[in-house]
């Protein structure tokens, strides 16, 4: 299987360089493409453009999660066609934090788009894992913090992967 990998913050950096990697792929064929995800999150916006990218791929885009998927890398992982994690992932969403400067005006603005920005997440993720809208702005309120069992009961993944239970021999 063809492999990628999304490592560290979700940034426009990072966007350019697995678009390219990706297209490279999807080049050669419409064989599957496994990408291994591992992201502290970012920025929302680049979040919804690799959203964009994987959901719209011609080939198939299995997800794997490790380590921890927090903010932006969200909506990364509910791209994929199929998602799967490991039994320890961390996950975490929360609201979009704005930092903003400027007139009343520029600021009620900014904070509109900050809630239309809220909704298209919230629906994104309703429309990928079944889990109402409603739900998801709860939880992106509250800044919530979710285990792998969690993840799956939500349907941000498909399937955990086994694993051995953590050696408690040397704690």
């Amino acid at each position: 299987m063809r492999k990628l990998y999304i490592i560290g913050p979700i940034t426009s950096k990072a966007y350019k360089k697995f678009s390219r990697q990706l297209d490279e792929l999807v080049a050669d064929g419409p064989e599957p493409v496994e990408v291994e995800l591992h992201s502290e999150g970012g920025s929302a916006y680049d979040g919804m453009a690799f959203f964009s990218k994987i959901s719209t791929c011609p080939c198939q885009v299995l997800i794997t999660a490790h380590g921890m998927v927090h903010s932006a890398a969200i909506l990364v992982l509910v791209a994929g066609t199929f998602r799967q994690c490991g039994p320890y992932v961390d996950f975490m969403v929360h609201e979009s934090e704005e930092k903003i400067e400027g007139r009343s005006s520029t600021l009620l603005k900014m904070a509109r788009q900050a809630m239309r920005e809220e909704i298209v997440c919230d629906t994104l993720m309703a429309n990928r894992t079944g889990t109402p809208a409603g739900t998801w702005r709860q939880l992106h309120e509250s800044e919530s913090f979710l285990t792998a069992s969690e993840a799956l009961q939500l349907g941000l993944v498909h399937a955990i992967m086994k694993g051995n239970p953590p050696c408690t021999k040397f704690l």
